[in-house]
Order: C-alpha cells, then sequence, then structure tokens
C-alpha cells in the first residue's frame, strides 16, 4: 500500500506544478509524473523520480530540490 504525506509544489516555466508525493523506498520522496516527452521517447503512462528529503524537512515544508534530470522509467 502506498502512503501519500502530501505534495510537491514544483515551479518551472513561470508555471506551478503539484505533483503527490509518496513515502521513498529508504526514506525522502518518490513522485510520477508525465511530461512533453511521455510515450515519445519516455515509457508513455509516466516516470518517477526520487527526492532526498530528511524528516525535519519534510515536516518544515520545504524547500528541497527537486532534479528531474533524475527521473527514471518504471521497471513494467
Amino acid at each position: 500500500m502506498y502512503v501519500s504525506p502530501g505534495e510537491v509544489i514544483v515551479d518551472h516555466a513561470g508555471a506551478q506544478h503539484r505533483l503527490v508525493a509518496f513515502n521513498g523506498k529508504s526514506g525522502g520522496l518518490s513522485v510520477l509524473f508525465t511530461d512533453a516527452t511521455s510515450g515519445v521517447t519516455t515509457y508513455s503512462a509516466n516516470r518517477s523520480v526520487a527526492i532526498d528529503a530528511d524528516d525535519d524537512v519534510l515536516r518544515a515544508g520545504g524547500p528541497i530540490d527537486v532534479d528531474l534530470n533524475r527521473a527514471t522509467n518504471l521497471p513494467c
């Protein structure tokens, strides 16, 4: 079962995007997302990115770094 502790709000190209966050495998968070490459050069359903953030940062509400260049395709 997945637990969602909240959302990650990402500012990109002058717009805010809300990503549902899930508990990461080894702490931190994991988010799923799609973008303009979905179904073209990447898996069409979504990609995943792990976000390193300790519990103190998460409780305080951010800010955290989200490096979408580190996104991976799901193994399905």
